[in-house]
């Protein structure tokens, strides 16, 4: 009885952790874009795309554009290369899950009667909990980092073409008053 309670327990947190790790992901909404050559950053669950002008930008090409800015063309590359790491430490956060839930069989004789019983590691169960949160925070970092470099590309684009027009504004001002402002 007790073992289904610890089963259902577990499949509540895992449908839990699910849900809350793939919702961040599909929540979240790519840049807003100001300059037609800017780029925009679209995130998915494991795959993202760079975006230009509403077409997606080959890795080779993006490549390609940063090759002014070393900083972020570095960003993008470990962005890449850490990505794969993500899903495979998650899956082993669940196996490590499974092995623990699943525990081993064991038997013991307690005034003449025979009573079954299963071992279940709670240190191992944390182990397989972590390993999963771990393999999501893997994949989110990869995320910012690509995203950083869009960033970068963006507002070195931005920093080229303003002009004193594009500086000066009329509205509410940042102090929230009525008229013209200049930043310089």
């Amino acid at each position: 009885m007790q073992t289904i309670k610890y089963i259902n327990a577990a499949c509540r947190l895992w449908t839990f952790i699910l849900l809350v790790s793939t919702g961040t992901s599909l929540m979240s909404q790519a840049q807003n874009s100001e300059g037609a050559d800017s780029l925009v950053y679209k995130r998915r669950v494991l795959m993202s795309e760079v975006l230009q002008k509403g077409v997606r930008v080959k890795k080779k090409n993006f490549e390609e554009l940063l090759k002014d800015n070393p900083k972020a063309l570095k960003n993008y590359r470990l962005g890449s290369y850490i990505r794969p790491l993500g899903p495979l430490v998650s899956i082993g956060g669940i196996g490590l899950c499974y092995v623990a839930i699943k525990g081993k069989p064991a038997s013991a004789v307690v005034e003449g009667t025979v009573h079954n019983y299963t071992i279940r590691s709670l240190p191992l169960l944390v182990a397989g909990v972590g390993a999963f949160m771990g393999g999501i925070c893997i994949i989110e970092f990869s995320h910012e980092l690509q995203s950083n470099a869009v960033k970068a590309y963006n507002s070195s684009l931005r920093a080229r073409k303003t002009t004193l027009l594009q500086k000066t504004k009329f509205g509410i001002t940042p102090t929230g008053n009525l008229g013209f402002y200049a930043r310089f």
